[in-house]
Order: C-alpha cells, then structure tokens, then sequence
C-alpha cells in the first residue's frame, strides 16, 4: 500500500499497511519523519480526503 495523508492523534503524516498492520509516521512541518513509525489502529486514523469532505 501508497502511503497516505493523514492525521493521528491531530498529528500529520503518512501511514501504510505492512504485513497486515497500520503503520503511522509523524511528520514535522517540514515533513521530515518525526520518531520512528507506529503501529495504529485504522479507526484512530483520520485521512487527508476525509477531513477535506468535512468541510464542504
């Protein structure tokens, strides 16, 4: 899987499925990686396209 947008925890980044898992990565403004990646479950995940369809 692409990594995708998205927010967790109201923090920006990318996240991916691997090996059956959901993998976050925190990105700073910059977007450079913050930390290491996270495992996360996909109901705390919150995709860029969604919060875009929030706001119309």
């Amino acid at each position: 899987m692409e990594p995708k947008e998205c927010f967790y925890q109201e923090q920006f980044g990318y996240c991916w499925l691997e090996n059956s898992q959901r993998l976050f990565q925190a990105m700073d403004v910059r977007e450079q990686p913050l930390g290491e990646p996270a495992k996360v479950e996909l109901g705390a995940l919150l995709f860029h396209h969604d919060e875009d369809e929030e706001l119309h």
